[in-house]
């Protein structure tokens, strides 16, 4: 709520007194940041302004609070208050250094070996170091596929005080259990945010076979997943290979490659093993992986020959692609317009070119099974000789040119308007004439080919300028 419509209706009292009502231009903000005395920044603090506004600090220990009127304030953090005075349009900056609470777990690994149908527990000790208390909670997370009665903890929530210290028992049940290896962890959180610490928890069943060491390595849209069957020597009777819990397996070795897998998404891998003749089996840990999308999809080195094989006919070729897959074809774009769709070939014919005195460019892409690759470069087509031009007598000098480009068309015909275009189509220079003829400094542009068009009444004359 903002703090004239508090006025408005009922007023209030501060320390020093009633104060006015007041437009929202008599307003400034405050920004309240709240520092433990080691230096560490304080999330969750909460803040509370006038006895009125309140707010809890962010993970940058710091909380602000807009349009309060211009006076003096009282600033309350836990059991600690100040007063700062509130300026026009200006962000006023509080600081709170305090003794902060403290979470310290011990340990932060368990692992526990038990006999089949065993059960056992294990302590975790919290304690608070600091000053002042700290609410805690425990989530426990089951990372290994199949059952999750095999481990529970108690409490999950609790507070400790400054110097106390209690205890989070974790309890491990064997009892039926058919994975050699079960994996958990437990993630903590406190109020205010002093630590998120996590206790990495391992149960291992003696004398059962089990799958370690699980890993991958991803090659361009390849993800090759290896692991370990211990005792070793041992091998399983057979490994199931999942992708977000679907089969997309059955392997007898300790490695598979899944190929052709999606760029940019998240996969979560997991193998099984069956051993004993498939009256036992165990899973191994969680994988989560990102393929990412392979550089330079794109073909390289687009070109053009005009008039080829026959008069109207422009053909196209190009290199593959320089990555890591091959593409599945190849789509043909002209002036940004899709003609031709999965070429196979490197090269392409567009037939029958029928229009006049046009600058055309030409764009392919690489189909891939996941998408389309950005466009290669651009080539261009000048088409300027496919009508009779009899009626322009165009004399063009000197060509190549460096400096001065010298532009004369027969006494009976006019040049309305001039245009010089680069190689990527965009025009450089424009002009309007009203005369036969025209001179042309071109000794500030670059070298490379650049295309004139001249607007006459009988039309449109385009020709190549090649600039040295």
């Amino acid at each position: 709520m903002k703090i004239s419509k508090l006025i408005l209706f009922i007023g209030f009292i501060t320390q020093i007194g009633l104060v006015p009502l007041v437009s929202k231009s008599q307003t400034g903000s405050l920004e309240v940041c709240v520092h433990c005395i080691n230096g560490d920044v304080l999330e969750g603090a909460i803040i509370t302004v006038g006895g009125i506004y309140s707010g809890t600090t962010g993970a940058d220990g710091c909380v602000n609070f807009a349009e309060l009127m211009v006076g003096e304030w009282e600033v309350q953090c836990m059991f600690n208050s100040t007063t700062v005075y509130i300026e026009e349009g200006i962000l006023t900056e509080c600081i709170f250094e305090i003794p902060c609470p403290e979470f310290v777990v011990e340990p932060l690994e368990v692992e526990v070996w038990l006999e089949p149908n065993e059960q056992s527990s294990e302590i975790i000790t919290l304690s608070n170091p600091g000053q002042l208390s700290v609410e805690w909670t425990a989530e426990l997370e089951i990372l290994t596929p199949g059952s999750n009665d095999w481990i529970s903890i108690d409490p999950h929530t609790g507070v400790l005080t400054s110097g106390e210290t209690t205890e989070l028992i974790v309890y491990l049940d064997a009892t039926d259990i058919f994975n050699s290896i079960s994996n958990a962890i437990v993630n903590f959180s406190t109020s205010p945010n002093v630590s998120s610490p996590t206790v990495a928890i391992e149960m291992v069943i003696e004398g059962f076979p089990f799958i370690d060491g699980f890993n991958y390595e991803v090659s361009c849209t390849k993800v090759q997943l290896d692991w370990l069957v211990f005792p070793p020597g041992l091998s399983a009777d057979s490994i199931y290979v999942y992708r977000d819990s679907v089969l997309i397996a059955i392997t007898f070795e300790n490695s598979y490659i899944d190929s052709l897998v999606f760029p940019e998404i998240e996969y979560t891998y997991y193998v099984t093993g069956f051993f004993i003749n498939g009256n036992y089996n165990t899973s191994s840990l969680f994988l989560n992986t990102v393929v990412p999308l392979p550089d330079s999809l794109e073909p390289l080195n687009l070109e053009n020959i005009a008039y080829y094989p026959d008069m109207y006919d422009i053909t196209l070729w190009w290199d593959e692609p320089n990555t890591c897959i091959a593409p599945d074809g190849y789509n043909i774009y002209r002036d940004g317009d899709l003609i031709a769709e999965m070429v196979t070939e490197l090269t392409f014919i567009d037939p029958d070119v029928t229009w006049m005195y046009e600058l055309v460019g030409y764009n392919v892409t690489a189909v891939y099974y996941f998408g389309e690759s950005e466009f290669s470069n651009t080539t261009y087509f000048l088409n300027s000789e496919i009508e009779n031009f009899s009626f322009v007598n165009l004399l063009l000098f000197p060509n190549p040119v460096k400096d001065k480009l010298y532009i004369q068309l027969q006494p009976q015909y006019k040049i309305n308007q001039i245009e010089l275009l680069n190689n990527l189509g965009l025009t450089i220079f424009n002009n309007k004439v009203n005369s036969n003829s025209y001179q042309l400094d071109v000794s500030h542009l670059s070298p490379g080919i650049y295309f004139l068009k001249l607007e006459t009444e009988q039309g449109f004359v385009l020709q190549k300028v090649l600039i040295q």
